[in-house]
């Protein structure tokens, strides 16, 4: 059952997607210097999400018997009950240089069902052990690499590497600090158009900087501080990333690496018309010391686009093999 239970998991965060919750910051550890998300809300209203779910469920019954079986028994709802996934990651390592990186679920909990279940599924004790941490419920896995998840709440669950969630667990006990202390990037977080379809935002970690610096090919990128992006498909495409060089004065060297880029890929897409569509459509542009890329693909461009792939798809699987053993006419 526990891997059923993390599977119909899964399946609700892969499908609906993600979306920040109302209090997110409170619980991101400072350290954290990317943060992506993505809104559930928008992604659940799209009717081709709902198709997807029923014809996922229709060719796969197994997997709606074992969502089925997930909610008579814990009471727990993936496909309703989830409605948050914050994830985060830091440029800096834990002591023992694991990634901190972590993500925590919003959602509705029964967490003495669920965890009842698990201590009662024989499968489960041959991956996992559950125990009160620090008076957490704590699910680890008996293979360490496989992270961990504790339930911080009802309404919240913390899952990833032992020492991202060991770092939420810590803001979350009033032990360490949250992002919200951290000023650059809470401000830089503030900006984000969390009604967007998809949103992030990140600082560039200071030896990620030093690296950039060392390597010709992206020595200039190293001036660039921090970026913010958003992606909305309401109606057509729209993507907007925009990048802080550390000095005003650098931004003419940055946007011209840049604009490079750009024309590199669109010579890379002579064989590719579909993609070469849309790199034509990308804008580049700068103000102050913000450099900004902008793409918006109409709707109506979008299907064509669209029809153009499902056309190369065709061509590179071949033809028919039931056309060809078909007899011609004499």
């Amino acid at each position: 059952m526990f891997k059923k239970l993390i599977l119909a998991t899964a399946l609700a965060v892969t499908t609906f997607g993600q979306s920040f919750g109302a209090d997110f910051t409170k619980l991101v550890p400072e350290e954290a210097d990317f943060i992506l998300q993505i809104n559930v809300s928008k992604i659940i209203s799209m009717p081709e999400v709902q198709g997807q779910i029923t014809d996922n469920f229709n060719k796969n019954p197994d997997q709606k018997k074992t969502y089925e079986e997930l909610k008579s028994k814990t009471g727990f709802d993936p496909l309703k009950d989830i409605n948050s996934l914050t994830f985060f990651s830091s440029g800096t390592t834990a002591s023992n240089s694991e990634p901190l990186a972590g993500a925590f679920i919003e959602g509705k909990y029964d967490i003495e069902k669920i965890i009842k279940v698990i201590k009662e599924d024989k499968e489960a004790a041959k991956d996992v052990t559950v125990s009160v941490i620090d008076g957490f419920n704590t699910v680890l896995p008996k293979n360490p690499s496989d992270g961990c998840g504790i339930f911080l709440d009802d309404k919240n669950l913390a899952v990833g590497s032992q020492s991202g969630v060991d770092a939420i667990k810590k803001v979350k006990m009033g032990k360490a600090k949250s992002v919200e202390n951290k000023k650059d990037f809470s401000a830089l977080i503030a900006k984000l158009d969390t009604k967007a379809t998809v949103s992030g935002a990140g600082l560039l970690p200071k030896s990620l900087k030093d690296k950039m610096a060392q390597n010709p090919q992206a020595q200039v990128l190293s001036k660039i501080n921090f970026f913010r992006f958003d992606f909305n498909n309401d109606n057509g495409i729209i993507f907007n990333l925009f990048a802080e060089v550390d000095d005003a004065k650098n931004v003419n060297e940055v946007l011209t690496q840049v604009n490079g880029y750009v024309a590199m890929l669109r010579m890379f897409t002579t064989d590719a018309p579909e993609v070469a569509e849309i790199l034509n459509l990308l804008q580049v542009s700068n103000e102050n010391a913000s450099i900004k890329l902008a793409l918006n693909v109409p709707a109506d461009k979008v299907q064509e686009i669209k029809k153009m792939l499902e056309e190369r798809a065709k061509k590179l699987q071949g033809p028919n093999p039931a056309d060809v053993n078909a007899p011609r006419e004499k």
